[in-house]
């Protein structure tokens, strides 16, 4: 027991609440001056007791406190910090009081030193367990997975592949009937005794082993620890007809350990996943059961310092000392498939549900579990459904067309944003041959470029912080990731409408004094956008459910050797006779721009400025060039375009749509007093909108490029077939028993339900109503009349879908 005795302000124990249990993270004391000191035990069992300000810190190494051998028993802490001024929006963590925790759990990570990110596919997440590789249809959709991971850049893959020459699931002993796809399909026989290591390997494990081998991919085992391995009958206990073996039993730590290293280092492993990490031994302390695992995980560490371990099976409850030999903790601290978590916000591309998930669970890691960068664990693109509609799991092919064009870009920068360290990929388009065949060359190459981002700014992403909040409804998230005041701002709004934000530039995100910035759009553009200094405050208006990436650079406008164009994108150059050329501009259609160039010391005189080949007007203020607005001509039709409404009070007057012709009445005026008891009351909202034609030709050319030879079955998932051009109704929180009715010009619209599921749908997984709008005629005006029923939901409005911002190179001044 460790005492403590200090006068504090405030004394505060932090419990992070995770999986209903009451672990204790730490206790931070507070002085009334800005000074704190924290304290803590090396494991999530110790208990906390606040007597005024006596403080006393223990726990239970054992059943009954005893033990027949002398045991070291847990290291305490204490460390200092000074508190900063701006606290991180809802949590009761200073950000200095997580960097100095974070800090002290870092120097106990038994990792090889961070040069890169670490890139792992995990492979139920493509359901390959439904892939029995004795089969030629099995290996090939495997060979698939292998060839895209190598083309992307990833070379680690957590396997639950089937193989039914070695063994079935029939002869399963695991309570989710998995054995059979553990460690690379041996587990049964490993289990059985009837396979070791330095045992032959079977032709049908090796073919795999082989093939992954020829690409630079490295299989990592998925392993059950607990199972009744036979090796001995010392360390098995039969408890509530489960048998299972103890990991409190250190003869059974001893042979797991021993058993991983030999299977690794036979099959050339590139490490491991561990799963039905349970505690059930009642005969010994859960503690005891959570050190015998950690001596298993840290042993392996220790001897394969390199190796990649992905942890699970509740891994995120135990908080930072579960996690310290781990590569990261639990992605999304729950399984991942969409029927699992809960819908944040409602959204029709099952990325961008996923990525929120994410970013949420994300924040809580960083911020409330404490961890460092090094663990945090990514989640890019999504897994694919898991069950049937009666809660059966498929175990042949099933759904493999999933992959959301639309929503992967999203996805990828949320992982970088809240994990660039961890970047685990789930769902791939790889199993389905067309959408192996056919994903365009751009959009591997944008993977490659964004994966090589992690491995070039590893230290900046060390220092990642969220700097908003939670992220959620109604709300811009972010983080930042900065190293000595230079570095990356990741910005998301989740929501569909547009939503800004101002943020000052200072300690509140990471920043501090000494000089200004460049800042640069990276994503979805490439355009510097300003010069500012610390103390100012940044002015962001984000499209709905868009994603942001602002590199800050220090910047000294002495030391320029050349142009630098602010406010657009494109290049800029100069000739000897001062005329100033700017090429390759893009602007979004509808919209206006403030240009600026900024000249070197000692430039000269400008004689004209050119912008795309057109003589532009402009202005010199000493070594500035101010260009009037330049604008983008057409119609404007953002990214998630909404269409504006006004409030029109409506009554319909029966239940069912099917009565709509022939006695459905819409009464103008609040009149639902007069009515009839079945009169069911609605808002109404009406407006107008145009479709430009540039955006049929951009859905098009999707298809032309991304050319998918779509079946029946795929048009129940919104975020499959992009060329569709969708009209999604945005209610919160959705119900898919509501009545939402919508007329454009005067015609009945079918509106469809959208699930984040194609088979096992549920009320759960609802996001809203949405129609096709693919055949609507373009470049006039249309009437839209939306009239919902009175039930408390929440209307945020109409919006377009499947709409990419949409540039031109003509301008006008």
């Amino acid at each position: 027991m460790l005492q403590f005795r200090e006068k504090f302000a405030q004394i505060y124990s932090h419990n992070a609440a995770p999986c209903g249990r009451q672990y204790t993270i730490g206790v931070f004391m507070r002085t009334v001056d800005g000074l704190g000191l924290f304290t803590l035990i090396e494991n999530p069992f110790f208990q906390v007791n606040i007597v005024a300000d006596d403080i006393s810190l223990f726990y239970l190494p054992f059943v009954n406190g005893t033990y027949d051998q002398w045991v070291g028993t847990d290291m305490a802490f204490i460390g200092t910090y000074k508190l900063a001024k701006n606290w991180v929006p809802n949590s009761q963590i200073n950000p200095a009081e997580r960097d100095a925790f974070a800090a002290l759990i870092e120097k106990f990570l038994i990792n090889p030193p961070v040069t890169e990110s670490n890139k792992v596919h995990v492979a139920w997440d493509v359901s390959d367990y439904q892939m029995d590789v004795v089969t030629a249809n099995g290996r090939e959709q495997y060979f698939r997975i292998i060839d895209r991971l190598a083309e992307f850049g990833v070379h680690h893959v957590v396997t639950s592949q089937s193989n039914t020459a070695v063994g079935v699931r029939e002869n399963a002993t695991d309570l989710w009937g998995w054995e059979s796809t553990l460690w690379l399909s041996l587990g049964e026989k490993i289990r059985e005794g009837y396979w070791y290591p330095g045992d032959p390997i079977p032709p049908t494990v090796q073919v795999m082993l082989d093939y992954a081998k020829s690409k630079g991919v490295y299989w990592m085992a998925y392993v059950y620890p607990i199972l009744a391995f036979t090796a001995s009958n010392e360390w098995l206990l039969n408890e509530n007809g489960r048998e299972f073996a103890t990991l409190a039993n250190v003869d059974f730590q001893e042979w797991l350990l021993k058993t991983m290293i030999l299977f690794q280092e036979q099959l050339g492993l590139g490490g491991y996943a561990f799963d039905y990490t349970f505690f059930w031994d009642p005969y010994n302390t859960e503690y005891s059961q959570w050190k015998g695992w950690m001596n298993v995980v840290r042993g392996l560490r220790q001897l394969k310092p390199d190796m990649k371990i992905d942890n699970r099976q509740e891994a995120h409850c135990y908080g930072p000392w579960y996690m310290l030999h781990g590569s990261y903790s639990e992605p999304l601290a729950s399984d991942e498939n969409p029927e699992t978590y809960a819908i944040i916000i409602p959204d029709l591309s099952t990325d961008r549900v996923a990525a929120l998930q994410m970013r949420s669970v994300n924040f809580w890691y960083r911020q409330e579990m404490l961890l460092p960068m090094d663990i945090i664990p990514g989640f890019t693109f999504h897994q694919q459904e898991r069950y049937f509609a009666n809660y059966s799991l498929p175990w042949t092919d099933w759904l493999t067309r999933d992959f959301d064009y639309l929503g992967y870009q999203y996805s990828l920068i949320s992982n970088i944003a809240t994990a660039g360290i961890n970047i685990v990929f789930t769902f791939l388009p790889a199993r389905d041959q067309e959408e192996f065949d056919k994903l365009p060359a751009k959009d591997v190459e944008f993977i490659q470029q964004w994966l090589n981002f992690t491995d070039e700014n590893i230290a900046y992403l060390k220092n990642t912080i969220p700097i908003l909040g939670t992220p959620g409804r109604n709300n811009i998230d972010g983080n930042s990731a900065f190293l000595d005041n230079e570095g990356f701002m990741f910005l998301f709004n989740p929501n569909y409408p547009s939503m800004s934000i101002s943020l000052k530039l200072d300690e509140s995100v990471n920043l501090f004094p000494g000089g200004q910035w460049l800042i640069t759009e990276i994503y979805p553009q490439n355009r510097n956008l300003n010069i500012q200094t610390y103390g100012d405050v940044l002015q962001i208006t984000m499209d709905g459910t868009s994603a942001l990436v602002l590199q800050f650079t220090l910047f000294n406008p002495s030391l320029l050797t050349s142009p630098v164009l602010i406010g657009t994108s494109g290049t800029v150059s100069s000739s000897l006779n001062g005329q100033i050329v700017i090429t390759d501009v893009l602007g979004e259609v509808g919209t206006t721009s403030s240009v600026s160039v900024i000249l070197p010391p000692n430039y000269g005189t400008v004689s004209s400025v050119s912008i795309n080949g057109a003589i532009v007007k402009w202005l010199a203020y000493q070594n500035v060039i101010v260009i009037s607005q330049i604008s983008f001509p057409g119609l404007y039709f953002p990214h998630s375009a909404q269409i504006p409404l006004r409030l029109q009070d409506v009554v319909i007057r029966n239940k069912t749509r099917q009565l709509f012709e022939a006695e459905l009445r819409l009464i103008e005026g609040p009149s639902a007093a007069n009515d009839p008891i079945n009169t069911i009351a609605y808002t109404s909202y009406a407006g107008s909108f145009v479709v430009p034609s540039a955006l049929i030709e951009q859905l098009q050319n999707r298809q032309s490029e991304y050319p998918i030879n779509w079946k029946l079955g795929d048009y129940t998932a919104t975020w499959l077939m992009p060329q569709r051009l969708l009209l999604f109704i945005s209610l919160y929180p959705p119900d898919d028993g509501s009545n939402v009715i919508v007329t454009i010009d005067g015609g009945w619209i079918n509106l469809m339900k959208a699930y984040e599921t194609r088979d096992h749908v549920t009320s759960g997984r609802f996001s809203g109503y949405y129609a096709d709008l693919s055949l609507i005629d373009t470049d006039v005006e249309h009437q839209i009349l939306v009239s919902i029923q009175n039930s408390g939901q929440i209307f945020s409005g109409i919006f377009f879908e499947h709409v990419e911002t949409i540039f031109t190179s003509q301008i006008q001044q």
